[in-house]
């Protein structure tokens, strides 16, 4: 599991670079990511101290998580509002593991811009290594290239739970004057030992983990997983406009207006598959196929394509966008010698308005008419306003989609788990998100709700018989679901402390089950060493969420699933961290969990999963622009 020592060297020459006091060109870096909708959204490029020592993917993405212990494990986000799902049933417990399309940011650069991040323990018997890495340049003025690889090297502090995880990513943009296109090519292996789970009594005998946390038995001994994700994402338009000239004798000042039509296309391919391996024990309540071995296979493999035709209003004071949209998916999902075979066919609205008053408004609305996905629709409206010269930010956005359940849902065999089932009803969901930021108060407020009707989840159908046999079920009840988000960072002389809270209410705690409370919480002194090349910070992070019935973890089908028979939670955890930053290179090192043991024996990561003791960390990032 270790990394070459070279990867050592290579990081003491890049900080040993004379290059170091160059002056800063992130300047001339522009970066922007694209959503599900086609909207582009400026993107900020980090090489601040904040949140440096914030090391693990998923706390990136959301402060508060239940997983399975060990990095680059299977994880869940505790905060409901902001839980993406794959379309790949099998893959949602790696969401916030892997490199997905919402993940790439676009740049434009005029200079080169790399950015390599190592991070490991101090520990020479538990491994655990993380490597990241970014490049990207302009080949000119509106063409870019890059590429991104995320390395998860882990043995982990507890028995079989090793990780080995590379996520790579090449992405490329261009920006012409008529032809635009944004493209990516994803590829994702995600290889992880799976445990099982370890007995409350051990997890909660405090000197016992602190001896024996390397050897002492766990639920599964001899199984593993493998997810791979393959994907091919491509944007691109041409805008059907001719150059007009403006007539020598015009002597009346021009005004910009541009009527046109554009021509969009977008092609998307997308392959999934998860391999899973088990040497036979009782975990499992069946074994259907054999009853030593297990080795199930099952994948789906999706091809996209949308064209659009586009009418654009460009003026000096508004650009308006009205766009008519069809679309055709092909679909093939497998599972055990059985095969799934559906097409969706779709057309589609979109209408986008930007005026110069910093307003957009956009709303886009999908229709299937085709047998599979009948009467499927998918609706977003989103209004954006910008005041107080651009400090204050309001934005509205509401969702409606109704979809039919997909085959995963309904359809499943494998060695140790079985259904096939019928859910005729189709999953309503209505969400609705309100909130305001404020750039120069550092503050962000918001509100969602949302109302879902006839949801599908799982659950172990033998939770007293102690082994797992997890069913799906449809919930013909309507859910009420309601989140409060606030985030408020406090700069003072030489203090900075920011602030994340949530406080979030489920109408059904078995099905959606969240914590009442989320709570986040850095506080860093910081200081300088030498004016304008060396300063830095020690601090702390903060980590708490409120009791709740989290969902447990399923080995054999990578699914978190609901259960109602255990509670974590109510645990404050502290890490403690110095940190400097010398113009371009931030290295920290972290004293993750100080707080092991001190506040009882709650330390849960997960159902029958116990949060690492106290470790020390270490990380190195460098950014140079040449």
């Amino acid at each position: 599991m270790k990394l070459n020592k070279y990867i050592y060297i290579l990081i003491l020459l890049f900080i040993a670079d004379n290059n170091l006091f160059a002056q800063d060109s992130l300047k001339l870096i522009k970066a922007w990511t694209i959503d599900n909708y086609n909207n582009k959204h400026d993107a900020s490029i980090d090489t601040s101290l904040a949140y440096f020592e914030v090391y693990k993917e998923d706390f990136r993405k959301s402060f508060s998580n239940i997983y399975l212990g060990n990095i680059g494990q299977a994880s869940q986000t505790n905060l409901y509002f902001i839980r993406k799902n794959s379309p790949f049933l099998f893959g949602n417990a790696q969401m916030l593991n892997i490199i997905s399309s919402a993940d790439i940011k676009y740049y434009n650069t005029r200079r080169h811009f790399t950015n390599l991040s190592f991070y490991s323990n101090l520990s020479k018997k538990n491994n655990n290594q993380i490597l990241d890495i970014i490049h990207t340049q302009n080949i000119n003025e509106k063409l870019n290239f890059g590429i991104l690889y995320k390395m998860v090297a882990s043995n982990g502090e507890y028995p079989n739970q090793v990780s080995s995880n590379n996520c790579f990513a090449a992405f490329s943009s261009f920006d012409g004057d008529k032809y635009k296109y944004s493209a990516n090519f994803l590829y994702n292996s995600i290889k992880n030992e799976n445990n099982g789970g370890i007995n409350d009594t051990l997890i909660e005998n405090v000197d016992y983990i602190k001896n024996n946390r390397g050897v002492f038995p766990t639920q599964l001994t001899e199984s593993n997983m493998v997810l791979t994700n393959r994907e091919f994402n491509l944007i691109h338009s041409y805008d059907l406009k001719f150059d007009t000239k403006k007539d020598s004798l015009d002597t009346l000042p021009s005004i910009k207006k541009d009527n046109y039509f554009r021509i969009s296309h977008s092609f998307n391919y997308k392959y999934n598959r998860l391999k899973y391996y088990n040497k036979g024990n009782n975990f499992y309540q069946e074994f259907l196929v054999d009853t030593v071995n297990t080795f199930d296979s099952t994948y789906i493999n999706t091809i996209h394509n949308s064209l659009s035709l586009d009418y654009v209003i460009d003026d000096t004071n508004k650009v308006v966008i009205y766009s008519l949209l069809a679309g055709n998916e092909i679909e093939t999902d497998y599972f055990y010698q059985t095969n799934y075979n559906y097409i969706y066919n779709y057309i589609g609205l979109r209408y986008d308005r930007t005026n110069s008053k910093n307003t957009n408004i956009n709303f886009f609305a999908k229709y299937y008419y085709s047998v599979d996905k009948q009467n499927d629709i998918d609706l977003n409206a989103a209004y954006n306003k910008s005041f107080w010269q651009n400090k204050l930010r309001l934005q509205i956005k509401a969702t409606h989609s109704q979809a039919a359940t997909d085959c995963f849902e309904e359809h499943y065999y494998s060695n140790n788990m079985q259904w096939d089932t019928t859910f005729t009803n189709k999953k309503v969901k209505t969400d609705f998100d309100v909130s305001l930021s404020n750039n120069k108060w550092n503050l962000y407020f918001g509100v969602y709700y949302g109302i879902y009707d006839n949801l599908i989840y799982f659950t172990d159908t033998t939770a007293f018989d102690n082994k797992v046999k997890i069913q799906p079920f449809q919930e013909t009840s309507t859910i009420n679901y309601q989140a409060i988000y606030l985030g408020k960072d406090f700069n003072l002389k030489h203090w900075i402390i920011n602030n994340k809270i949530s406080y979030q209410k489920s109408s059904n705690n078995f099905v959606l089950s969240v914590p009442d409370f989320a709570v986040y919480n850095s506080t860093t002194f910081h200081f300088r060493i030498v004016k304008g090349v060396l300063r830095g910070g020690i601090g702390y992070n903060f980590y708490y969420y409120s009791s709740f019935n989290a969902n447990d973890y399923n080995p054999s089908t990578n699914m978190f699933y609901s259960q109602n028979t255990k509670q974590i939670g109510n645990y404050p955890r502290f890490d403690a961290f110095v940190k400097f930053k010398l113009k371009r290179a931030r290295i920290f090192l972290l004293f993750e969990h100080v707080t092991f043991g001190l506040f009882g024996t709650n330390y849960y990561a997960g159902i029958n999963q116990p949060m690492n003791p106290r470790i020390f960390k270490f990380g190195v990032s460098w950014s140079f622009y040449d």
